[in-house]
């Protein structure tokens, strides 16, 4: 599984480094910082399962989603393998 968080502004960044096994489950942490105008910023966790991980998404640090997305998608076709994805929004205050 990557796992990759969507800011406000669109930058993707590849936060699967960071996930630790928690029984059945994974959970991580990360240090996030506001940018921007005051308010609650939203966001975006995106959870991508397949086979196999997805060489588009290894290592995105702020790559724009409009640019990073349709690349995963282009891979995800040409290998023919399965993918699925889970998107949980937040929104980030202070």
């Amino acid at each position: 599984m990557q796992l990759l968080r969507v800011s406000d502004e669109g930058e993707v960044q590849d936060v699967s480094a960071r996930l630790k096994p928690s029984g059945d489950a994974r959970a991580f942490s990360v240090e996030m910082q506001r940018s921007g105008l005051a308010g609650a910023q939203p966001q975006l966790l995106i959870a991508v399962k397949s086979a196999k991980p997805l060489e588009t998404l290894k290592g995105a640090q702020t790559t724009a989603a409009s640019q990073l997305f349709p690349l995963a998608f282009a891979e995800i076709t040409r290998s023919g393998q399965a993918a699925s994805a889970t998107v949980h929004y937040f929104k980030l205050d202070r």
